[in-house]
């Protein structure tokens, strides 16, 4: 059960583990604010200790291991005493006058005094009043306590010697910032004052032959300045950096050089050394190359691990030529020749029956200026094409051939031919020059094939010398042609009468002395009959021949 004695104070502080048991057992931990009651036991732990402000005003402290039983007294320690009831003070007075109290004071609930008509044997102790003979004072030993003095020099420093951190170097890579087209659109330049940048990993273009050279800057550098020289060792390597690449191994770079492994020295007092490498500039289409400088063997520094290379990619700028096709025309019976130019390009339009046609440039987009490779005069299907090596050229035309003059008008043959341009060094490139050739409407021919001419007789005649013989007959052929083909010829025209070719065969025509009448036709061979009608006038004593005029329309 909890504490039911008299209130004795309130707790005001507690270090460490204060307890109050009460007389039933039952135990509280205290805190600041807490009563404590009359007959509980106060306990503190070792380290503990705890403050009570008591009812009456005074404090009571208790330190570490405290084991106290509280009573209600404790409130009367150190009060002063009451001042004496009357019968006291009369009884006091007596006393002090030589009186026996025990005479003269009245009777004791237990039997009283004499004097009160009490009995000497009712009991009654007789009291002993204890006085404090002396205040209180100090206790002495009657000899010095004191602790002896000891005296210790005053320690004289010496200073230690700084140990300065060495410095840390790094790499890094510096570059000029190309200024110009992307790679493979055209020329690159390079501004007169360049900005410059500086990071762990950069590209740069590589130029080509002629053009403002260009070099690489690594610049090995320490974060601080230091009182000693720092060396460290360098080299250049083909590609990224590789721990496990043998640096020592021999080099064989194609777009750089310089010297490509050393041991630099940066003095004290400064911060920085710079190791050039120069880029090789070239015409060739190439992969783009990599290369790195790697740190090693510091001496008075360490070398940072995460800036102990610098990587450079050499972009490749070059590119090859490109031949594009080119076209031209000419003409049969018409325009024999046709000229250009394959490299440089024209247009090649102007007069042709129908199309468009031109040379097309060849291109190379790093500026070099192609040229071509397949120089010569070549024999073509319907004509001859000489080709010089700017590119220039001269197509002549075989107006003879066959094929050329049976085109008709808006029929067309074509002549082709291959070249190549190079740029001197990369691959080259080839395509092809061809020319259309148009036809015209060729003018048909009619001509008497060869030994059907013949001879008549007047003696045949019916007023003849010898009317029963057929001696004014004579048979021929003729040949139709046309270089276009046999269906551009539409007529056909006999001293002056003309008859459509369909019509040919059946038709005569008269002449000044008979009529010729045509039999068949075929594959552009008339066959026909000759017959006199009457006497030629003689001119002289040799009898004449009839001559016949023949021509074809179309």
């Amino acid at each position: 059960m909890a504490a039911t004695g008299k209130v004795l104070g309130t707790v005001t502080s507690v270090v460490g583990e204060a307890k109050a048991t009460a007389a039933d057992g039952t135990v509280r931990i205290l805190q600041v604010g807490d009563l404590v009651f009359a007959d509980e036991v106060l306990t503190t732990s070792a380290a503990g200790s705890i403050n009570i402000a008591l009812e009456s005003g005074k404090t009571l402290d208790c330190g570490g291991d405290t084991d106290l039983t509280l009573h209600d007294s404790i409130l009367a320690v150190g009060a002063a005493p009451a001042a004496p009831t009357g019968d006291v003070a009369s009884l006091q007075a007596a006393i002090a006058a030589g009186a026996d109290p025990t005479k003269i004071a009245e009777a004791t609930a237990a039997g009283g005094a004499p004097a009160a008509g009490g009995g000497l044997d009712g009991g009654g102790g007789t009291p002993v009043i204890i006085d404090q003979v002396n205040t209180s004072g100090v206790v002495t030993s009657g000899f010095p306590t004191e602790g002896g003095e000891i005296a210790f020099t005053s320690p004289e420093f010496q200073l230690l010697p700084i140990v300065e951190v060495p410095p840390v170097v790094s790499v890094s890579v510096q570059v000029a910032v190309d200024v110009g087209t992307t790679p493979g659109e055209g020329p690159v330049t390079v501004p007169t004052h360049p900005a410059q940048i500086s990071a762990g990993s950069v590209p740069l273009i590589e130029g080509t032959d002629g053009e403002t050279s260009r070099t690489v800057d690594f610049v090995i550098r320490l974060d601080k300045v230091f009182d000693q020289d720092v060396t460290v060792t360098y080299h250049i390597v083909s590609g990224p950096a590789d721990a496990s690449q043998n640096i020592d191994a021999a080099q064989t770079p194609s777009d750089y050089n310089g010297q490509l492994t050393g041991t630099v020295t940066i003095p004290a007092g400064q911060t920085e050394f710079i190791v050039t490498v120069n880029i090789v500039q070239d015409h060739l289409v190439e992969n783009n190359e990599n290369f790195s400088i790697v740190l090693s063997d510091p001496v008075n520094a360490t070398i940072d691990p995460n800036a102990s290379t610098a990587v450079v990619t050499i972009l490749d700028d070059d590119t090859a030529p490109v031949a594009h096709a080119d076209t031209n025309w000419a003409q049969e019976d018409a325009q024999l020749t046709a000229t250009g130019n394959v490299v440089a390009g024209q247009d090649n339009t102007a007069g042709a029956p129908s199309g468009t046609f031109a040379d097309t440039q060849d291109t190379d987009a790093d500026g070099d200026v192609p040229h071509v490779t397949t120089v010569g005069t070549f024999q073509g299907s319907y004509g001859s094409l000489a080709l010089n090596a700017d590119g220039t050229y001269t197509y002549t035309l075989n107006n003879g051939n066959a094929a050329v003059q049976g085109l008709d008008t808006g029929e067309t043959l074509t002549d082709t031919f291959n070249y190549t341009v190079s740029d001197g060094v990369n691959t080259p490139s080839s395509s092809s020059l061809s020319v259309t050739i148009f036809g015209t409407n060729d003018t048909p021919t009619i001509t008497v094939v060869s030994g059907a001419e013949g001879t008549v007789n007047e003696a045949a005649l019916a007023s003849g010398s010898n009317p029963a013989s057929n001696a004014e007959f004579v048979t021929g052929s003729f040949m139709v042609a046309d270089t276009d083909g046999l269906d551009d010829v539409q007529s056909v025209t006999i001293n002056g009468h003309t008859v459509a070719i369909g019509s040919l065969v059946g038709a005569t025509f008269d002449g000044s002395a008979g009529t010729i009448t045509v039999n068949s036709f075929a594959n552009g061979i008339a066959n026909f009959t000759y017959e006199l009608k009457h006497a030629a006038r003689a001119r002289s004593r040799t009898t004449p021949t009839g001559v016949q005029t023949v021509s074809v329309g179309w």
